[in-house]
Order: structure tokens, then sequence, then C-alpha cells
């Protein structure tokens, strides 16, 4: 799945679902990575915009 931009608890990054499990990427100001993706619940992200009209 193409990682989309989210919020996940007011961190900017790109979340994906991989094998029914979504993850989430935090990055910085560069959009660099920051640590590893981490296992997050669908409810517990903010989309940013529109793009992902299909998942509401």
């Amino acid at each position: 799945m193409e990682p989309k931009e989210c919020f996940f608890q007011e961190q900017f990054g790109h979340c994906w679902l991989e094998d029914s499990q979504w993850l989430f990427q935090a990055l910085d100001v560069r959009e660099q990575p920051l640590g590893e993706p981490v296992k997050v619940e669908l409810e517990e992200l903010l989309f940013h915009h529109d793009e992902d009209e299909e998942l509401h």
C-alpha cells in the first residue's frame, strides 16, 4: 500500500497498511524518518486532507 500522510499523537508522518496492521513512521521537518515504524490502530490516525476519502 502507498504510504499516506497522517498524524499520530500530533506527530506528522506516513502510515500504511501491511498484513492487515497499520504502521506509522514519524518524519522530521525535512521528511526524514524518525525512529522505527510503530504499529498503530486505524482510529488513532488522523489523515492529511482528502487523499484518503476511500478510508472513511
